[in-house]
């Protein structure tokens, strides 16, 4: 009765197993520098004080980044009125990324790291070429 129940749910509102939330993400650490920008900056604005990290999983439209701190300069990462300038030290040679944070979390476990989920705004010329063929090389996060 209960399956039955389901079934006509699923028919009625639509089969969201088959409609995947987000694009495909891969799991990969990823050396990163973050730095905050003025939110009219663009992918080639100069990098200022920054806070290293790692990436946890990378994505066509955004990252997640485990980072030390939140704070670079003076300015918080997670500010509403700045975009991060994103450096990956990928293994062909680093890729500059512009991009804001959309998701935050307070300090992960004992070593008192952050979680920040950024989407990608805009990317340096030939730097989105570069960064879209490293996740071709990757294998998906299931």
């Amino acid at each position: 009765m209960a399956a039955s129940i389901l079934a006509r749910l699923r028919e009625y509102v639509g089969d969201r197993r088959r409609s995947p939330r987000r694009g495909a993400r891969f799991y990969a650490s990823v050396p990163v520098e973050v730095t905050p920008l003025e939110k009219g900056a663009g992918p080639d604005a100069g990098f200022g004080p920054s806070v290293a990290g790692a990436t946890r999983d990378l994505g066509a439209s955004g990252l997640t980044l485990v980072v030390a701190g939140v704070r670079a300069g003076g300015r918080y990462l997670t500010d509403n009125d700045c975009h991060l300038g994103v450096r990956l030290e990928l293994p062909a040679g680093d890729v500059f990324l512009l991009a804001r944070v959309v998701r935050f979390e307070q300090p992960l476990g004992a070593g008192g790291q952050y979680l920040l989920g950024v989407r990608i705004l805009a990317a340096r010329e030939g730097d989105r070429a570069a960064y879209y063929g490293f996740l071709r090389g990757l294998a998906p996060a299931e």
